[in-house]
């Protein structure tokens, strides 16, 4: 039988929530995201296809102000991304490798620390060598 998301039910934050909690399940609160006593299953992700969330992994794993480097990174080279200046390919590992291990990571960050860590993995991120084809 088909599972079929009931559109009333489709609220992102859920819907994340549903997802990241894979393979257990967490409460999501309302009538529940599919029909019927179905589930909707989530196969183990391909990491090496999609290495997007193994870097936010990583972020939260490190802690701190990490999670502030890793979207600060991101920012900038999703911009250069969509400008046409890198491939698509490359997005994790200058987020999530070089931007990550380039700017330091603050135990316990304020929200002007996380702020100055994201400013500085943006600059780290527009300065890594070769990053954009220069």
């Amino acid at each position: 039988m088909a599972r079929s998301l009931a559109l009333p039910e489709l609220c992102a934050c859920r819907l994340i929530l549903y997802a990241m909690s894979w393979p257990e399940r967490l409460p999501t609160g309302g009538s529940g995201l599919i029909s019927g006593d179905e589930r909707a299953n989530f196969e183990q992700p391909d990491n090496d296809r999609f290495p997007g969330p193994p870097a936010g992994a990583d972020a939260l794993a490190a802690g701190g102000s990490m999670s502030a480097v890793l979207n600060g990174a991101n920012e900038v080279v999703v911009d250069a991304f969509l400008h046409e200046k890198i491939l698509s390919a490359i997005i994790a590992r200058l987020c999530g490798g070089d931007a990550m291990q380039a700017v330091l990571r603050i135990a316990h960050p304020t929200r002007s620390s996380r702020c100055s860590s994201a400013t500085a993995a943006r600059q780290k991120a527009a300065a890594l060598p070769g990053a954009f084809g220069a």
